[in-house]
């Protein structure tokens, strides 16, 4: 049976959050495991907090990266050289990894993690405000805005 090694530390932020929804995935044809580091025996280590990666470390069997952006450190480019897949949410990212030279062939949009990939979620807008006799704060536009929306 392969396995996945999630690597993510945990932080209590979104990121864990990506990590924990690929941890609840039950495939059958593969085991998912978590860390905080490289399991050396894994078959793919996935860093969802790509930076955590380091440029010295070795690589493994097969490095994926989860992609959020560039702070403009010439390590990055060391550690997405290494990456044999980088995943990323948008066309954005695609394009900035491209912008990189990052070979297309090893970049993949995937826009939902996790257990709810099958399941569409209802999105839920909500605008908060005090309303003024005055209409000074355009209320008019909220109007406007809620009857674009279906539902």
């Amino acid at each position: 049976m392969k396995t996945i090694n999630v690597v993510n530390k945990k932080e209590n932020w979104i990121m864990d959050k990506i990590a924990d929804e690929i941890c609840y995935i039950e495939p059958k044809d593969f085991k998912i495991t978590r860390s905080e580091t490289t399991d050396n025996n894994a078959d793919v280590n996935y860093w969802v907090t790509w930076k955590t990666f380091r440029p010295n470390y070795p690589k493994t069997k097969f490095d994926m990266m989860f992609f959020t952006h560039l702070d403009g450190y010439d390590w990055e480019k060391v550690i997405l050289d290494k990456s044999d897949l980088i995943v990323c949410m948008s066309k954005h990212g695609k394009e900035v990894l491209l912008s990189e030279r990052v070979p297309e062939s090893k970049i993949r949009i995937c826009k939902y993690f996790g257990v709810s990939v099958n399941k569409r979620r209802k999105i839920i807008l909500g605008i908060s405000g005090r309303l003024y006799n005055t209409k000074r704060k355009g209320e008019e536009t909220d109007t406007k805005i809620e009857n674009l929306i279906p539902g």
